[in-house]
């Protein structure tokens, strides 16, 4: 999955945060939530990584390609 995670020192001491970057459900999940997680292919997490921002967006939104997993009612 894509995420950001940043360490910041505050005066109250040390701040941690992350988060998991988003986009559009595909198809088989319309119905089942109006996001999901950004998911990157193992090729190309380092041109993910090394790229700008708005490069980095592109590929975190297009990397993924459905039938990678699969969706099975609860």
């Amino acid at each position: 999955m894509a995420g950001l995670w940043n360490r910041t020192v505050t005066p109250d001491g040390l701040l941690e945060s992350c988060t998991i970057i988003t986009r559009p459900p595909t198809p088989d999940l319309v119905d089942v939530h109006d996001r999901m997680p950004a998911l990157l292919l193992s090729k190309d997490i380092v041109a993910w990584l090394d790229a700008p921002p708005a490069q980095a967006r592109t590929a975190a939104l297009t990397s993924w390609q459905p039938r990678i997993l699969t969706v099975t009612p609860a």
